[in-house]
């Protein structure tokens, strides 16, 4: 039934991209657009298997059994999922790279002249720059939730946040998006790091 989001999952792992039991993950309900699957709190993710997405409802409760623990960051799913209706899938990742760019560039984080930039869905040229959002890190998700969403309202194009010191929210509108999404963000992240280290400008 989500066999392409555990297939994302296993794979964000396999990059090591999910450490420990990091990171979390989730689609709408194709059969039910109100409902989410959300990941389960606390799952290594090696070993996340079907029975480790529980299903809510539009704000992130559970329907079967409310004292199951989806992750700790549902509000900023159930929050892209309301600001966009057409998003399908969220993903999340906790990298050296999300980790450290964060830290570094608290006021956001804007790309030029790097061809993946083309990855991200509605950019058709490396020449235009491309920004990533950066928010302080918080305990407190409803608050983050409420500081982010006015960024999403304002900006229908976008695909992604980082919580500085935290990880890498991305998205789409299939499994398929969102992953690329979230890849094509790390690789960006990692090359302006890495760009910065060694001095090379990637635009005048």
């Amino acid at each position: 039934m989500h066999t392409d989001l555990i297939s994302a999952i296993q794979y964000l792992h396999s990059k090591g991209w999910a450490p420990a039991t990091s990171s979390n993950y989730s689609m709408r309900d194709a059969r039910s657009p109100g409902h989410l699957w959300i990941s389960r709190s606390g799952v290594d993710k090696r070993h996340f298997r079907e029975a480790d997405l529980v299903c809510t409802d539009a704000q992130g409760v559970p329907l079967a059994d409310p004292t199951i623990r989806t992750s700790a960051e549902t509000a900023l799913h159930t929050l892209i999922y309301a600001v966009y209706p057409q998003v399908q899938c969220v993903l999340h990742t906790h990298t050296v790279a999300n980790t450290v760019a964060g830290l570094k560039y608290p006021g956001g984080i804007s790309f030029q002249g790097l061809e993946m930039q083309k990855a991200i869905e509605g950019n058709s040229t490396h020449e235009e720059p491309l920004n990533l959002p950066v928010y302080a890190n918080t305990q407190d998700i409803a608050a983050l939730a409420r500081e982010i969403k006015p960024y999403l309202e304002q900006n229908a194009g976008c695909y992604g946040f980082l919580i500085a010191g935290h990880g890498l929210y991305a998205w789409g509108d299939s499994v398929a998006q969102a992953a690329r999404h979230i890849e094509a963000w790390e690789f960006l992240l990692e090359t302006r790091l890495l760009l910065e280290i060694h001095g090379i400008r990637t635009h005048s």
